[in-house]
């Protein structure tokens, strides 16, 4: 039925993992396939894996806070990487990724993996291995929504990175 739905579809909605594998894992290629050669767009919302939620980490304690607050954000940055690292931004072009909430946290990393050039056993090679056209080359392929974005310090991590046309506006 899969391939029927997709027939009359321009785009899908997904979350960031499912069952602990992120959007980069193999097993969605024939996915981001189909969704290139209609030239598709993946809308991508975080949602809780089953690695790291309130309930698995301490720092709920029955207080009330929700994945929202910490883990959505960080699992938005783990699947744009897994995206990234496992080669599906190049793979298929045709796939315009639009991240919820400015990327999460991906946009406040991004530089902090750049320095990783120096570090023993990874190196500017090793990091090309990963990133071909480097790592804020393959960024900018993304979209990112503003919802929950809005912030100086977020918004400004997001423009400096990414064109003003990649953001896009979203309430999410």
């Amino acid at each position: 039925r899969g391939p029927l739905v997709l027939a009359i579809l321009d785009g899908v909605g997904i979350g960031t993992s499912y069952e602990g594998a992120w959007l980069g894992d193999g097993k969605f290629k024939p996915l981001w396939s189909e969704l290139n050669r209609r030239n598709g767009i993946v809308y991508v919302h975080p949602n809780d894996d089953q690695c790291c939620t309130t309930r698995t980490m301490s720092y709920e304690s029955g207080n009330g806070l929700s994945s929202a607050w910490l883990e959505w954000p960080v699992n938005t940055a783990r699947t744009i990487m897994s995206l990234m690292v496992n080669g599906v931004s190049r793979e298929y072009p045709g796939v315009r990724f639009i991240f919820s909430h400015g990327g999460g946290v991906a946009p406040l990393i991004i530089h902090r993996i750049v320095q990783f050039e120096g570090w023993t056993g990874m190196g500017p090679e090793r990091l090309k291995t990963f990133f071909p056209r480097g790592i804020e080359a393959e960024f900018q392929t993304f979209y990112f929504e503003g919802a929950q974005a809005f912030s100086p310090v977020n918004l400004d991590a997001l423009m400096k990175l990414v064109p003003a046309s990649h953001i896009v506006f979203g309430t999410d």
